[in-house]
């Protein structure tokens, strides 16, 4: 008795009083056939039908009454603990957790397994609501969060992208005075390169220019040595004048003795007398040509000392000439050396202009690509922002799927 009352399950207990019953029948219809129609002359007697009979309909009775119990016996221990644990587990209701002290009344071992079953089945669904409660208002605040951080991003990768344009066209006209920089400089240095060509052509002229004023300045120095030395020679003719003079004035005073002879020695001395008038005449003819001489000679020192004069101003102006030459070349020498300096700093310029050229061409590079990344951020941010706007509405959503399944606590929690 323990034991049947203990045997929970339906399909056994059931298995168990129809086996119990049809051998009960069996064993009643083989102790009717052996003991009661064992004769065959009795088999067709109306008793013994009759019996039979009452038999088959008492087999029948139990039949229906066996299947009526078992109806009743599966609508209590199944159906109706099924009805009951039906809408529990449709509608999650959670006030019902112990489902197996609730179905404490159904008989069915199946049914409790199920309960059973069930109760974890709603305490595990009750905490995964509640964590998919929690992370549904988590992925709606960080889906707020990213929206508006991302609206801020695609915001500030707009001004961005309008700051580097504004910035590319700073930069292009940037490189556009730099090249227009270069090109000046370019045309400088070229004009530089010329003028400093001709510095040095001029230079040039200018130290053969001071190689003639030397050149100049010696041969007047010669010709002054050779003026100086005609004077001088001009000086000893005045002194061989002078001598002649003496030697004239001598003769004058011999020819003058010898007519006083001539007159004491009358007519003994008129040849002598004649002589010494020849000799008076060429005197005086002597005396004439050299009082020309002279004048000449007069003429030749005046003029010898007036070419000195003006050698010796010419000289000085020569001297003049040539310091202002040589300032001049050495003025040009500065000149040719600040030119070739302004040169090199104008060669300088272009480098630096063209290098700058190439650095601000790989800025505006530089610059572009940040542009063209800012605007596929700005995208990308817009795009961020409609699939936090989505998630948010999804969020939103879940949180309105969920509030329908909010875990409410029973009166005893």
């Amino acid at each position: 008795m323990t034991y049947w009352l203990n045997i929970k399950n339906f399909t056994v207990r059931s298995l168990l009083v129809v086996g119990s019953i049809i051998l009960l029948v069996s064993g009643l219809q083989l102790f009717y056939v052996q003991h009661v129609l064992r004769e065959t002359e009795f088999l067709f007697s109306s008793l013994p039908m009759k019996l039979y009979i009452g038999l088959c309909l008492i087999d029948t009775l139990l039949l229906l009454g066996l299947w009526v119990g078992i109806l009743k016996l599966y609508h209590v221990s199944i159906t109706r603990p099924s009805k009951e644990l039906a809408p529990v587990i449709r509608d999650m209701q959670t006030d019902h957790l112990d489902l197996v002290s609730y179905l404490k009344d159904t008989g069915c071992s199946d049914i409790h397994l199920l309960a059973q079953a069930s109760e974890h089945m709603l305490q595990r669904v009750k905490s995964l609501i509640s964590q998919v409660h929690e992370i549904g208002q988590h992925i709606l605040k960080t889906s707020r969060s990213i929206f508006a951080t991302s609206k801020k991003q695609s915001q500030h990768f707009a001004y961005q992208a309008g700051s580097s344009g504004d910035l590319t066209s700073a930069i292009q006209e940037l490189i556009l005075t730099t090249e227009l920089i270069s090109d000046g400089v370019s045309a400088v240095v070229k004009l530089a390169g010329q003028t400093l060509q001709f510095t040095e052509q001029g230079q040039q002229s200018v130290q053969a220019v001071v190689k003639s004023m030397e050149d100049i300045h010696h041969s007047s120095q010669v010709s002054s040595n050779k003026i100086m030395a005609l004077s001088k020679q001009s000086g000893h003719i005045n002194e061989v004048v002078k001598t002649i003079d003496r030697m004239i004035e001598d003769t004058k005073l011999i020819a003058f003795n010898a007519t006083i002879e001539a007159a004491r020695a009358k007519d003994q001395g008129r040849g002598f007398s004649v002589v010494s008038l020849e000799i008076k005449r060429l005197a005086e003819g002597v005396f004439e040509s050299t009082e020309a001489i002279k004048e000449l000679i007069q003429d030749i020192l005046e003029t010898s000392h007036a070419l000195v004069m003006a050698h010796e101003e010419e000289m000085k102006t020569v001297h003049r000439g040539t310091l202002l030459v040589e300032k001049a070349g050495t003025s040009l020498e500065h000149i040719f050396e600040m030119l070739r300096s302004t040169t090199d700093s104008a060669q300088h310029i272009v480098t630096a202009a063209q290098q700058q050229q190439s650095a601000n061409t790989m800025v505006l590079q530089s610059v572009e690509q940040a542009r063209q990344s800012m605007n596929r951020f700005s995208l990308e941010s817009q795009q961020l922002a409609r699939a936090s706007a989505e998630l948010n509405i999804l969020a939103e959503g879940l949180g309105q799927l969920l509030s329908g399944y909010t875990p409410q606590n029973s009166p005893g929690e």
